[in-house]
């Protein structure tokens, strides 16, 4: 199934950029490029405030909505989590 489910998307960097994953410099020699997995695939941000509809609350996941493989929504907020957008 993992041809359904594995989605690849281009990271910037190299092996000496900070960042929340984990990597292997073994598989980047077998493979010829550097890969991260298990990376943190959520970006957050809340701003809490005295009145309630004056709170922020943006986020970002590198996948999307939808857990489910069939629905628009399953990749759809990718580009956005690439480029910062929240």
């Amino acid at each position: 199934m993992k041809f359904l489910f594995h989605k690849e998307v281009p990271t910037p960097g190299n092996s000496n950029t900070p960042n929340v994953s984990k990597s292997s410099l073994q598989m980047a020699l077998d493979d010829g490029r550097f890969t991260s997995n298990h990376a943190a695939n959520l970006k957050m941000i809340v701003a809490h405030a005295d009145e309630p509809e004056d709170e922020v609350n943006l986020y970002s996941i590198d996948t999307g909505d939808s857990m489910n493989l069939w629905q628009p929504h399953y990749f759809d907020m990718n580009d956005d989590h690439l480029e910062g957008k929240l």
